[in-house]
């Protein structure tokens, strides 16, 4: 048996902190405007209206890692358009403009637990303070727990590189790693040319326990082998002991009992140099603190639970390396497209195609006139599992002669749930006849013509659509 010291100095909690790179490729308004909001920390789930917002001003929305939300605005006399930028509100995490009137609408994927800025503008990202507009931040998700990741329910979605802080913080509410000796924390002894399941001869698995524990999930996007480091290159600072499991939505309900077996973990032989699972160790580093890479497929999730043996107070980079690339958020389907059509006889048809689904139960459709007030459509079962091309389709039958909205629901075999970004069917001129159809630089086209649509009704109104 190898034996430690250990002091425990107090007990407190931990935040998980996240460095995100977005993408600003498809951006239009590239900085926050001059008209702040506030800060809001909306009901999840639920509904939050910011009323009356100007062109040009924003909101700082507090968001949940893993939680939907989706930014859209309903009413309004002018073109919106809403950009989402990081809290520094430096980098662009989204932009929508579907021009149809004064509706946008947006859904986004909280990658980390901390803020965002939500701005609104006129189109094209224009600031004026004669006119406003409402903007609604719905949440689907969970409220924020008391323990961010002191539990295995609440394990977090990790992603590339990031850091994580650690503290004296308990096991969270539930202790769930079982004895040692046991299937699901075996006991490994080193240099007694007993190999472990996965071929190294070093101490094993949490040897004392579940101590100060943080919960997270990885969520595999590309096959390869996986590697990562906890406190690589000189900044390990105690021991990081850790244990990972296959995750499954069973996953949590197995791994107290005992027979669950790990898939990888390491009891730290040096409280320095890093640990994790690593082709190479790293410089500094100590061979015993290292186990070999796992070779993983594209859409397996795996959890690890590190335990903060030493009770230290500080950061532990996370680094992933190896041919395997992860995620931030499952990914259960890849969405090509959704769009809905007005019908000659009166009906809309609403129209999606998914690139991949993985463990896709169902779809919800469903409709609403106001992106406030939500009613179930149809439900469509999904596919399960495809790597190929599927089309989907339904009529709505009798849309109210107004905007009407749509969105889907995606919905996992285990109950997870992921929301579409929000489209609209124009359906209150039906008693008006199209005059013209024009670009944005007044040239006529025609009304199947892609790109955005300038349609003029005998009415005298202009109505700005985007044909996909």
């Amino acid at each position: 048996m190898f034996f430690r010291f250990r002091k425990f100095t107090f007990i407190a909690f931990f935040i998980i902190s996240f460095s995100l790179i977005a993408n600003r490729s498809n951006a239009q308004c590239s900085g926050l405007g001059s008209y702040n909001y506030g800060t809001y920390d909306p009901t999840c789930p639920g509904i939050t209206t910011v009323g009356c917002m100007i062109g040009g001003a924003y909101v700082s929305v507090v968001v949940i890692a893993g939680n939907n939300y989706v930014f859209s605005t309903c009413t309004g006399t002018w073109d919106s358009e809403i950009t989402l930028f990081d809290a520094a509100g430096t980098t662009v995490l989204g932009y929508d403009n579907d021009g149809c009137a004064p509706m946008s609408s947006l859904t986004y994927t909280a990658t980390y637990t901390g803020y965002i800025n939500v701005q609104v503008n006129m189109f094209p990202c224009l600031e004026q303070d004669t006119m406003c507009i409402d903007l609604d931040i719905e949440c689907i998700g969970n409220p924020l727990p008391p323990s961010i990741t002191g539990d295995c329910a609440n394990a977090i979605n990790v992603c590339t590189n990031l850091d994580f802080s650690v503290q004296a913080s308990g096991f969270g509410y539930v202790y769930e790693i079982p004895p040692l000796g046991s299937v699901g924390n075996p006991q490994y002894t080193a240099y007694d040319s007993i190999l472990s399941p996965w071929g190294s001869d070093h101490y094993g698995c949490l040897m004392s326990g579940e101590l100060n524990t943080t919960w997270m999930i990885i969520n595999v996007l590309t096959t390869g082998n996986l590697e990562f480091t906890f406190g690589a290159n000189g900044t390990q600072s105690g021991f990081y002991d850790w244990i990972m499991y296959p995750y499954y939505p069973y996953t949590c309900d197995s791994i107290p009992g005992g027979n669950f077996p790990p898939v990888r973990c390491n009891w730290n032989y040096q409280p320095f140099g890093g640990t994790g699972i690593a082709s190479v160790i790293p410089p500094g580093g100590d061979s015993a603190n290292f186990e070999p890479p796992l070779p993983v497929i594209a859409g397996q999730q795996y959890i690890v639970c590190m335990s903060n043996w030493s009770a230290v107070f500080t950061l532990v980079p996370l680094q992933f390396n190896g041919s395997s690339t992860v995620s931030c958020t499952p990914l259960p389907i890849e969405l090509l497209t959704f769009k809905g059509q007005r019908q000659p006889e009166g009906h809309n048809l609403l129209t999606w195609v998914t690139a991949t689904e993985t463990n896709n139960d169902h779809f919800l459709i469903q409709h609403s006139t106001d992106c406030k007030n939500w009613n179930n459509v149809e439900t469509v079962a999904g596919a399960g599992n495809s790597n190929t091309a599927r089309h989907y389709q339904i009529p709505h039958y009798q849309p109210q002669q107004t905007l009407n909205y749509y969105r889907l629901i995606q919905i996992d075999t285990d109950g997870h749930q992921v929301i579409s970004s929000i489209i609209s069917v124009d359906n209150s001129k039906a008693d008006f006849k199209i005059l013209k159809v024009t670009n944005l630089l007044g040239q006529d086209i025609n009304q199947e013509s892609n790109g955005w649509q300038l349609i003029y009704y005998s009415d005298g109104s202009v109505q700005k659509n985007l044909k996909q």
